[in-house]
C-alpha cells in the first residue's frame, strides 16, 4: 500500500506568512533579473509586522517547479447523482456539527470522486494511504455560508473541508475546463489563467512558463501574438510554487465561483498546464475563500501590466 505524506506537513510556511512574503517580493520584481540568486531574492522581503524575515521564504526548494495536480483526490467515479438518504444523512450531520437547524441547510452541489485514505482532507502530520475510495464531494449551504464535504459511498466516512468551506453569498458549483484549456506544450508551463468579458470582449491567455517568463497571448488577433510581461528570476518561480502548494490550490480544482445576475464582468480560470483549474468572476473574488483570495492576488501582481 502507497502513503502519501499530506502537504500540511511538510515545512512551508503559514499561509499569512507566505503571503506577506510572496507579495513583497513579487512587489520588488522589476529590480530582479532572469539571474538572480537567492540571497538577492531574500534581500527584497524587507519587513514582516516589524521584523526582517531572513531567509523564511526561500528555505525550501523546489527542484521541478511545475504544478501538477496532486493525488489527495482522484477521477470522477461516475456520473450518478448523490442517493436521497446519503444526502439526508450528510444533511443530518452538517447540521449536528454546525448547530444549525436542518431546514436552514441545503445541498447545492454534488459530485463522485474517488479519494485517498484521509478523503482528500489531511490532517497535521497525516499519512495518506493511496487507496482510491469512492464516494462523493458536497457543498451544503446555510444562511450566508456553505461547507464542503467528503464522503465515501455510503456516507460512514465523512470530513469538512475547512480550506474550501467559507462565507459568503456566491456559493460555488462544479466546472469542468473544457479542452482549449490545455497548455500546447504542458511541460513548458508551470501556471496559466484565461480571461474573458468586459466591455470591449477581451480574451487573452497568460502563461508563467518554466524559464520564468510571464507571456500573454490575446486570442482576439489571429494568429494569437504573444506578448512578454515580465520575468521571474528562478527563486520567485520556487517560491511562486510553494505559495500554491501552502495555500492549496489543489482543493479547488473544479469549482465554479460566479454570481447568479451581474452586468459587466470578466471571468477567470486559474489553471495547472493539464487545463484543470478553478473558475471565478472577478467582482466577486473578495466572497471566494481566504486561501483562494490570497492566490488570486498573488496571480494577479505576477501577471499586471506595468
Amino acid at each position: 500500500m502507497k502513503f502519501c505524506v499530506s502537504q500540511k506537513t511538510s515545512s512551508w510556511l503559514k499561509p499569512t506568512v507566505a503571503a506577506a512574503c510572496l507579495l513583497s517580493s513579487l512587489a520588488a520584481m522589476p529590480m530582479l533579473n532572469a539571474t538572480a540568486t537567492q540571497a538577492e531574492a531574500r534581500s527584497l522581503i524587507p519587513t514582516l509586522n516589524g521584523q526582517k524575515s531572513g531567509s523564511t521564504c526561500l528555505q525550501t526548494q523546489v527542484e521541478t517547479p511545475v504544478l501538477q495536480a496532486q493525488t489527495r483526490q482522484f477521477k470522477v467515479n461516475d456520473s450518478s447523482s448523490l442517493p436521497k438518504a446519503i444526502r439526508q444523512k450528510v444533511l443530518a450531520i452538517a447540521s449536528k456539527e454546525l448547530r444549525i437547524p436542518v431546514n436552514q441547510l441545503k445541498i447545492t452541489a454534488e459530485r463522485s470522486r474517488f479519494w485517498d485514505g484521509c478523503l482528500g482532507v489531511a490532517s497535521p502530520k497525516a499519512m495518506c494511504p493511496m487507496i482510491g475510495i469512492p464516494g462523493w464531494q458536497v457543498i451544503v449551504a446555510g444562511p450566508q455560508e456553505y461547507w464542503v464535504y467528503h464522503l465515501n459511498k455510503t456516507a460512514t466516512l465523512i470530513k469538512r473541508n475547512p480550506t474550501t468551506s467559507a462565507k459568503g453569498s456566491v456559493v460555488p458549483t462544479f466546472w469542468q475546463a473544457d479542452s482549449t484549456m490545455v497548455a500546447a506544450k504542458p511541460g513548458e508551463i508551470i501556471f496559466q489563467s484565461s480571461t474573458t468579458g468586459g466591455i470591449a470582449g477581451q480574451a487573452y491567455k497568460t502563461l508563467l512558463q518554466k524559464d520564468g517568463q510571464v507571456v500573454r497571448i490575446d486570442l482576439r488577433q489571429q494568429p494569437p501574438t504573444p506578448t512578454l510581461i515580465r520575468r521571474l528570476s528562478p527563486p520567485q518561480v520556487q517560491e511562486f510554487v510553494r505559495f500554491l502548494q501552502q495555500n492549496e490550490f489543489e482543493d479547488f480544482l473544479d469549482f465554479n465561483y460566479s454570481p447568479t445576475a451581474g452586468a459587466d464582468y470578466f471571468a477567470i480560470a486559474l489553471m495547472t498546464p493539464r487545463g484543470n483549474g478553478i473558475q471565478y468572476v472577478d467582482i466577486v473574488q473578495d466572497q471566494t475563500p481566504l486561501k483562494l483570495q490570497q492566490i488570486i492576488q498573488a496571480w494577479n501582481r505576477i501577471t499586471k501590466v506595468n
